[in-house]
């Protein structure tokens, strides 16, 4: 919980600027000077950088209104798939939560998507030689397998760039297999690293002729729990079952094509999504309304969506959190100059609809 209040008063101070009057700044450096900060505030019912700094101070202490929304939607909400009626009660969740913190034209903003879902089979079985199940789940956008499944020959490459190197047609009847060597960073760079796995590589693997994609997951966590994330497919590439066994497996598969030697190592993988066709989502948005109109407002967003097998804490659950406390805290200063709107978008993850 500690975390969420630091980064909510950081983002307060940090939106000072966009939300001060020119006098409201004056009166900033005019104190800094030891000078002049009674008789500017009483003119002008503004916040000043150091109200906003005491708002922010207070809440880097004892703040709680970030983690108030995480721990509210994931215990009220949990997961909640765009286009789903999860995400649905997601919205009306987090309509009556800014309602009930003051925030003004609270409103749903609808769009149609293209929904997909996951299904309710996700298997992964090593047939040969060494046989064993694996933990996986679907990657967005994923084909399915049918019930049945497919089996088939797994051929391991170390990067997107190694299975881009094949020709057309190597791949026939086999499943990729696809793994990085994502690690731990305190800025997330490698995510961008390992990402193109997840990204790219189904649909590169289905343009050599594979009939299914297994990687790696694209994470860091090391229980065996795997990682989810949309990938895509070209208009001209046929989709082909996609999906990411959790690290623990992947380490053991990776192992098992060091001991195989020459025999080849075959599995089995059953995933069932399905797509619903056209359905609805909406963006959530609520205002601190400023002092000015005729000034753009400062736009904050996040997004309330997650996949379906994650409660959203993380990504992004607080993101949403963080965002409207930074604007109430800001409000809790004075109004400000410009009008403070919260945009917490119903479907992020799985492409930006409505985006």
């Amino acid at each position: 919980m500690t975390t969420l209040p630091r980064i909510s008063a950081a983002f307060a101070l940090a939106l000072s600027p966009f939300l001060l009057s020119p006098l409201s700044a004056q009166s900033a450096f005019e104190a800094a000077q030891g000078r002049g900060r009674e008789a500017v505030t009483e003119a002008n019912n503004l916040p000043t950088s150091a109200s906003l700094e005491a708002v922010a101070t207070a809440a880097f202490e004892a703040d709680t209104i970030a983690f108030d929304f995480v721990e509210g939607i994931t215990t009220e909400v949990g997961p909640r798939q765009a286009g789903t009626e999860a995400e649905a009660r997601a919205r009306e969740w987090a309509m009556a939560w800014l309602k009930a913190r003051g925030f003004a034209n609270v409103a749903a903003e609808p769009f149609e998507m293209e929904t997909w879902v996951p299904g309710d089979t996700h298997k992964a079985e090593v047939l040969e030689p060494f046989p064993q199940p694996m933990v996986v789940q679907p990657l967005g956008n994923s084909a399915s397998t049918g019930p049945e499944g497919v089996e088939a020959e797994v051929r391991l490459f170390e990067s997107v760039a190694a299975l881009s190197a094949l020709e057309a047609g190597e791949l026939e009847g086999k499943i990729a297999y696809i793994t990085h060597q994502m690690r731990p960073s305190m800025d997330g760079s490698h995510y961008g690293f390992a990402g193109p796995v997840r990204w790219f590589g189904p649909s590169i693997a289905a343009s050599k002729g594979a009939v299914a994609t297994v990687i790696r997951s694209v994470g860091t966590d090391r229980s065996r729990n795997p990682h989810t994330g949309g990938t895509s497919f070209p208009q001209r590439t046929s989709p082909i079952p996609a999906g990411a066994l959790s690290l623990a497996d992947a380490d053991n598969l990776e192992r098992m094509f060091k001991r195989a030697g020459d025999r080849p190592l075959r599995m089995k993988l059953v995933l069932t999504p399905r797509l619903l066709g056209t359905t609805r989502s909406a963006n959530v948005v609520g205002e601190i309304v400023g002092q000015d109109p005729d000034l753009p407002p400062v736009l904050l967003a996040c997004h309330l969506d997650s996949w379906w097998n994650a409660p959203g804490a993380f990504d992004d659950g607080a993101g949403c959190g963080i965002i409207t406390a930074a604007a109430l805290h800001v409000a809790k200063s004075g109004q400000p100059l410009r009008t403070i709107r919260v945009l917490q978008a119903g479907s992020e993850e799985v492409g930006l609809w409505g985006s």
